[in-house]
């Protein structure tokens, strides 16, 4: 543990990467990281399947870390979409073109360190698919106490799924020690973190279909798109 807070200084050394709640406006640097991905996108398919995969997630967070493509030298790099239960948090990343490794190193490290001191949440899930993801999530077992749990062969459509998590701040209280069923802590340790939960989680590469439209993004303002990219972008 000492040595992995001992990584996490030196990962940090020069500051952290900043995480906040997504806002309305933030539309525009979703729309500029498709047309850097996609070049020509249909604006009307853009928005169409932008509200349709933030409503999937109960919490949406953008995180915020150094990366030359801004002119003031920092900027988005980082989408978080989670669901969460209640009981544990099960995250999905999405990067922009312009997140370097570092970036998702740096940013990563910091949103899964912060959920674990997060009240209310018990467990992280974290789930994977591929060898080269899994190998990805492996080194953050260097700087956060991160437990491999399993593979399920053809687990998805891309390969093996692979499931990590981690205990969060509320993993032993009382509320869990015995769960909502009256389980003992020990079948909240076996069937709680270690069961696989529905829904997306962090990976290497974006996409999703998980089918929990939970979030109220109904007054949303899907309008406010720029024509461009952001003009701190640099190209």
């Amino acid at each position: 543990m000492k040595i992995q807070q001992k990584r996490r200084e030196l990962l940090f050394a020069h500051g952290r990467p900043t995480i906040r709640p997504y806002e309305a406006e933030d539309i525009k640097w979703l729309w500029a990281g498709a047309r850097r991905a996609g070049g020509e996108i249909d604006r009307e398919i853009f928005l169409e399947i932008t509200q349709t995969t933030l409503q999937q997630a109960d919490r949406i967070y953008i995180i915020e870390d150094r990366n030359s493509e801004f002119a003031s030298g920092v900027g988005p790099v980082v989408l978080i979409l989670a669901t969460y239960d209640g009981w544990s948090l099960i995250p999905h990343a999405e990067y922009f073109p312009w997140t370097t490794t570092r970036n998702k190193l740096r940013c990563i490290v910091a949103y899964l360190q912060k959920q674990r001191y997060a009240r209310g949440v018990a467990c992280i899930k974290i789930h994977t698919a591929g060898a080269v993801q899994k190998a990805w999530f492996k080194k953050f077992k260097r700087y956060l106490p991160m437990y491999y749990v399993g593979a399920i062969p053809s687990g998805r459509p891309d390969g093996d799924e692979y499931i990590f998590y981690l205990r969060g701040r509320d993993y032993g209280s009382p509320r869990n020690r015995h769960g909502r069923d009256g389980r003992n802590k020990r079948d909240e340790r076996r069937n709680g973190c270690a069961k696989v939960g529905v829904g997306e989680s962090i990976e290497h590469k974006p996409g999703s279909d998980t089918p929990i439209p939970r979030r109220d993004t109904e007054h949303h303002d899907w309008s406010r798109v720029a024509d461009i990219g952001n003009p701190e972008i640099q190209h």
